[in-house]
């Protein structure tokens, strides 16, 4: 596969929606409730052929997930937050970065108010695609339907797909991989003539068919029940010597004229009127998105001044001063004190009102922002205001190394904080709340974490934790051990002592001779341990008496041989000592026990272990050999005088060589069977059922 099909296909779509004034609320599409209620919600998957199957109708964590608008987190393609910069109280993500050709889906249904004849959608949104050279019904990406159902019609100006790899305008790279994203961007729906009709939006994404490429979309909404007209600034209050109509951000072209009149009058977002004009003048401004969700749609937003006959009073200082670790609350009442009582306010990052701050309540970066603020009569003006944050010392911890008690650790050491200043303010706690100060933080003798808050001449201060750590002197105990050589005096049971000890051993009390190969002793004596942990030694050399066992002995031969059908009994082949104990194996290791040692008729090499009364051991090898016998014979007397005299009376063969007979049989001439027997020893006394035969 190339390259460029390795690389996850994304899709990254983050959209706002708003809606004119004078609407009924659209509960819920801005997920106010941080849930989908009113929304349907669909996951399924996309097969091979390029056709989406739902199979599952609630919402699904991770691929239907609600993030609020406290998250600072920055999508990892589009570089750009998480979160819409309208402001929103909650965004969702629709899908995930898992290429497992899934398909989602969520869904709205809205009908238009019937007093709006002139009813226009807004929207924003922002889409990132990670290139590849799939087919195109095969490749991720994200598709926004709007549908009349009133007309069962497909509105062409809210309908868009977003495919990967379509040669998007408007795109821009992205140094992240092979991907294009689109910055944010604004599109109107005119939706004149359709009051009183039912529409539904349909968001769906996609993966790419072969389970290798992911598409997600960031979605997100203004609060219908809050929106104010899309033109804002139309009211003003008395005393105004201008007007500034500003209309909704994000359009690729903007053109102000009077109502009914050609002339353009600005080509910007805002249009100033150094002038005020006559109460009631209509103004409107036609917007085009150039490309995307809504391209080459017209729509225009109008305005009507109006004016006031009401005093503006809106007091904004014009800088503020804190530190950057306690941030700035643009909430305050300070901030905007002597305004007019009844006057609301917005909060932004830029002139152009089009980036509102995340948390006014808590801003931590120094700039100038923004706040706009209204009166209850629409009459609006926005003013700037410089936060100066001051950073906190910057200061780290270096962390002091354990002692030994009874020493102690002086918290008040320069060199416990990186980047010292003698000119900060220094102090310490014993606890993260800093409420209870350190008695004597010169002289910290209990281990545990305390804090140094470290304070600017500004007020601005950094808490610092030190964990400080006193131990206790370790201990090893004295003990008598013994064994066999060679003993491993680093086995030996140190319940006793302190625990995560690392032992050296020494030949003298001093502990200035090494004692070299503590594991193999082969003498008794009296041999010196000390212990250490990381930072403490025991005070003195523990001795711990040695005494090495008598070793066991065996007086073996180094060979045993005979003649087969004799045997070689282990047993025997040595002196057997008294209190010992006798194994026989196979194997030098002495692993595989030898069932039959007092019959050993195969020839090999044995082991035996002896074992003396204080379990010393020695093991040795016997080789033993099993000759092969003589050549089998047998031998018959050719006559014999069974005359009971004593002399030649019974009759027997005898075997040369041959490890038994089988069985033994006498017959007479004439063929018939006289004597029978299977055991040699017993001979024919030259009878037949106990009567003599003749000769």
């Amino acid at each position: 596969m190339p390259f460029i099909n390795k690389l996850k296909c994304l899709l990254l779509f983050t959209f706002a929606v708003q809606f004119a004034k004078a609407q009924p609320c659209a509960d819920n599409i801005n997920f106010y409730t941080n849930s989908f209620k009113n929304w349907d919600c669909s996951t399924g998957s996309i097969d091979r052929s390029g056709v989406i199957t739902f199979d599952g109708f609630v919402p699904v964590t991770g691929r239907q997930t609600l993030i609020p608008n406290t998250s600072t987190a920055i999508d990892p393609y589009g570089q750009f937050p998480v979160v819409s910069p309208n402001g929103s109280k909650y965004t969702l993500r629709l899908g995930n970065s898992s290429s497992n050709h899934e398909a989602e889906q969520v869904s709205y249904t809205y009908t238009i108010p019937t007093d709006q004849p002139n009813y226009t959608v807004t929207y924003y949104y922002a889409v990132v695609l990670q290139l590849t050279n799939h087919l195109e019904f095969e490749r991720p990406r994200f598709s926004v339907k709007l549908t009349d159902i009133n007309n069962n019609e497909v509105v062409a100006c809210g309908t868009h797909d977003f495919v990967s790899g379509d040669g998007l305008g408007d795109f821009k790279q992205s140094t992240n991989g092979q991907v294009e994203y689109r910055d944010w961007s604004t599109v109107a729906i005119n939706l004149a003539g359709r009051q009183g009709h039912k529409l539904r939006f349909d968001f769906t994404t996609n993966d790419c068919v072969y389970n290798v490429h992911f598409g997600y979309a960031y979605l997100a909404f203004d609060d219908p029940c809050q929106q104010a007209e899309p033109i804002s600034g139309s009211a003003y209050c008395r005393g105004a010597n201008t007007v500034t109509l500003t209309a909704p951000p994000g359009f690729g072209q903007y053109n102000w004229h009077l109502d009914g009149k050609s002339e353009i009058l600005g080509t910007e977002q805002k249009l100033l009127l150094k002038t005020v004009p006559a109460d009631g003048t209509k103004y409107v401004v036609d917007v085009l998105s150039s490309s995307g969700v809504g391209q080459n749609c017209p729509a225009s937003f109008n305005a009507v001044v109006k004016k006031v006959d009401e005093d503006f009073i809106f007091n904004l200082v014009p800088s503020a001063k804190a530190c950057a670790s306690d941030g700035i609350n643009l909430k305050d009442p300070l901030i905007t004190a002597g305004s007019s009582s009844d006057m609301t306010f917005k909060y932004y990052v830029d002139a152009n009102a089009q980036v509102v701050i995340r948390d006014p309540t808590l801003v931590t970066k120094t700039d100038t922002y923004f706040i706009q603020g209204t009166n209850k009569y629409g009459c609006t003006d926005i003013k700037s205001i410089k936060l100066i944050l001051i950073p906190s010392p910057a200061v780290t911890a270096v962390m002091p190394k354990a002692v030994c008690s009874p020493a102690t650790v002086d918290l008040t050491d320069q060199t416990i904080v990186g980047g010292y200043i003698a000119t900060l303010n220094y102090e310490y706690f014993t606890d993260k709340l800093m409420t209870i100060r350190a008695i004597n933080p010169a002289k910290i003798s209990v281990s545990g974490l305390y804090y140094i808050k470290i304070t600017n001449t500004d007020g601005c201060n950094t808490q610092v934790p030190v964990n400080i750590s006193i131990n206790s002197i370790p201990f090893i105990k004295a003990q008598a051990v013994s064994g066999c050589a060679p003993f491993n005096l680093t086995s030996i049971d140190k319940s006793g002592d302190s625990p995560g000890l690392t032992y050296t051993y020494f030949t003298d009390a001093a502990a200035t001779i090494p004692f070299k190969n503590p594991d193999i002793i082969t003498q008794s004596g009296i041999i010196y341990a000390v212990g250490t942990t990381s930072s403490c030694s025991t005070p003195a050399a523990t001795p711990i008496q040695v005494t090495i066992n008598p070793p066991a002995s065996i007086d073996l031969p180094s060979r045993a041989e005979v003649r087969y059908p004799t045997t070689v009994d282990l047993s025997r082949s040595f002196t057997n000592l008294p209190g010992y104990k006798y194994e026989y194996y196979t194997d030098s290791l002495a692993t595989v026990v030898l069932p039959n040692y007092q019959k050993i008729d195969t020839s090999g090499t044995y082991f035996i272990k002896a074992i003396n009364s204080t379990g010393c051991e020695i093991i040795q090898a016997i080789q033993v050999t099993v000759n092969p016998p003589f050549n089998a014979g047998i031998t018959v007397k050719n006559t014999f005088t069974p005359n009971a005299d004593g002399i030649n009376d019974e009759f027997t063969p005898t075997l040369v060589g041959a490890a038994q007979i089988r069985y033994f049989k006498i017959y007479n001439r004439n063929g018939t069977l006289v004597y029978d027997t299977k055991d040699i020893g017993i001979y024919w006394k030259g009878t037949v059922n106990g009567s003599p035969v003749p000769v």
